[in-house]
């Protein structure tokens, strides 16, 4: 079966990795004897499930201990209905206006209080964000109201309206986890899930505590903010099958990124980790840092391990993307022959040579190290014996120049006896 990429406003694509592991435990989660739909939402398997996806979210976006996380029914259009019922305190607000989406959210709010529009780019069909240094905002208001990114329209908020003592209330269905958001600039941010990170059919909101209990008694208990964030999502039944994916989507986006290629093998135990805990793994350094000369052999070795999302290797040229392109999409396994050569990349490097990660830096007398040691690699290896001359030679710091003061060894993650290594090059250069 081919997989489309699609590109609609939502539902979105989910990563094809969660959509099969949720395949594998349809039938059964764990050991319960029954599909995540099935199970009480009061159960011990559910129960961890919420908390460990609460859990992720915070870490995933830093949410501070003082916010609140809520998982609800329905989308972020409910929330224009919900956020004025719980926050318009002083019976009024201030809504910009940037796309159609901020205009129903204000049209929804003028139902519960004065929702002024202190800006709107609809003049010139919402193409910009208005200056939100130039807005004269409501002192009295109980908070201003953004839709930070906008669908239809492709505008996004670089600033942020920042009043002094009035929250900050920001519809972020459409931008979600796409980018590093400073929570503590707002007070409430809400957004449906079917965007970017799950399922239709939940919208999540996240307060700060000052906000909540101020509620009319009038308000609908399933309206109100503070009864179901007090219950921790749990005052009814929860959208358990959204918060379960969501779950798994925020597993996926949760990386670590750590060194692995055909002679540094440390990882692999890391990796093999992730694979279980559906953890995303980045590989840094595939090449070991300029050190494996056969690019193709080395992206080949690195994503014929499963586990592996991403490799980041380095390109200077388009041809090198090509070549990179079509080692990565090779999914056929590694031949005797690749695997033969393999083994002898790693009995001729071993683990005693530069990654290029230049922690050794700053050099008391300026050697750019790492440089030095990659010239030297093909020097001694590769058979380019003049086109690492050449290279060497517009060094303007040889590694002659060493004084032997040892203050990048303690730097160095890989422990290389640096200026012993120094001296060999000066050698092989002839110096």
């Amino acid at each position: 079966m081919a997989r489309v990429y699609n590109f609609s406003a939502g539902p979105s694509m989910l990563p094809e990795k969660v959509l099969k592991q949720a395949q594998a435990e349809l039938l059964e989660y764990g050991d319960s004897g029954q599909s995540v739909m099935e199970m009480s939402h009061r159960s011990k398997w559910f129960d961890a499930i919420i908390k460990d996806t609460e859990a992720s979210l915070r870490r995933v976006m830093n949410i501070p201990d003082n916010y609140k996380v809520g998982f609800f029914q329905g989308g972020a259009t409910q929330q224009f209905a919900m956020v004025p019922l719980n926050f318009m305190t002083t019976g009024k607000a201030d809504y910009i206006v940037s796309g159609n989406f901020s205009g129903l959210a204000a049209k929804e709010a003028a139902k519960f209080g004065e929702a002024k529009i202190v800006a709107s780019s609809k003049d010139k069909n919402f193409t910009y964000i208005p200056d939100v240094n130039a807005i004269d905002y409501d002192k009295d208001a109980s908070y201003i109201h953004i839709c930070q990114n906008n669908t239809i329209f492709g505008t996004q908020y670089v600033e942020l309206p920042q009043v002094e003592g009035v929250p900050l209330v920001a519809d972020m269905s459409s931008m979600i986890l796409s980018k590093p958001v400073d929570v503590t600039k707002y007070g409430c941010i809400y957004f449906g899930v079917q965007k970017n990170v799950a399922p239709a059919g939940m919208a999540i909101a996240i307060v700060r505590d000052d906000l909540l209990g101020h509620a009319a008694d009038t308000v609908p208990t399933m309206m109100n903010y503070t009864t179901l964030l007090a219950k921790d999502s749990m005052y009814n039944t929860p959208p358990c099958w959204c918060i379960y994916m969501l779950g798994l989507t925020l597993d996926w986006v949760e990386t670590i990124m750590f060194p692995y290629n055909i002679v540094e093998q440390q990882g692999a135990e890391l990796i093999r980790l992730c694979g279980e805990k559906n953890i995303g793994f980045i590989d840094m350094k595939p090449l070991a840092g300029g050190a494996i000369e056969d690019g193709t052999l080395a992206l080949r070795y690195v994503c014929s391990n499963p586990d592996v999302t991403i490799t980041i290797p380095g390109m200077a040229e388009i041809r090198e993307l090509e070549e990179n392109q079509k080692a990565c999409e090779n999914q056929e396994p590694l031949t005797k022959e690749e695997e033969e050569k393999i083994q002898a990349v790693r009995d001729q490097l071993g683990t005693d040579f530069c990654r290029r990660c230049n922690y050794c830096a700053p050099c008391s007398v300026g050697i750019q190290i790492p440089s030095v040691f990659l010239f030297a690699g093909y020097l001694q290896r590769y058979d380019l014996e003049q086109w690492a001359r050449d290279r060497y030679s517009t060094l303007k710091v040889k590694a002659s120049a060493c004084i032997g003061c040892g203050k990048c060894e303690p730097r160095c993650p890989y422990h290389l006896p640096i200026r012993e290594k120094l001296k060999i090059c000066a050698a092989d250069f002839g110096e």
